[in-house]
């Protein structure tokens, strides 16, 4: 039996567009909300489905919600100035775009210290120092 129908098909289509706000796809800004990356914000470069996923004990209905909501049993390579990792997709948040009003967080700048590069976040959590560095650079823009 099919899952959609012409009698569901609203219903469907009406989720799946709810969904796709919150599905962190390629090219979304997203934040690490727990783990060993917690805390991080970057660009999702790329979403898939993550192969170590139990999804042996699921009915049609549940399978086609997960590849909806694309957060249980995906995986995400996310990238920041400095690094890229890979999460669990459902510990990452949506950053919307209305909520970035300081594009200057997410550009990269080089420590005058030791030449590495930082961005006005990892700077912002160090107390306004590099971090990387015995020296401590000075983060190149006022905090206030």
């Amino acid at each position: 039996m099919a899952l959609i129908t012409s009698e569901n098909r609203g219903a469907w289509q009406g989720l799946a567009d709810d969904c796709a706000k919150t599905r962190p796809s390629k090219g979304k800004r997203v934040r690490v909300t727990s783990g060993k990356h917690k805390g991080k914000e970057g660009i999702v470069t790329w979403h898939g489905r993550d192969q170590f996923a139990d999804t042996r004990y699921q009915t049609d209905a549940q399978l086609m919600l997960r590849d909806f909501m694309g957060t249980w049993g995906f995986r995400c390579r996310i990238s920041t100035a400095s690094e890229s990792f890979f999460v669990k997709a459902e510990k990452v948040e949506i950053i919307p775009d209305e909520i970035i009003d300081e594009p200057d967080r997410a550009i990269s700048y080089t420590c005058p210290q030791c030449g590495k590069p930082i961005t006005a976040a990892d700077a912002d959590d160090n107390g306004g120092k590099c971090g990387s560095c015995e020296a401590g650079g000075e983060y190149p823009i006022d905090n206030d």
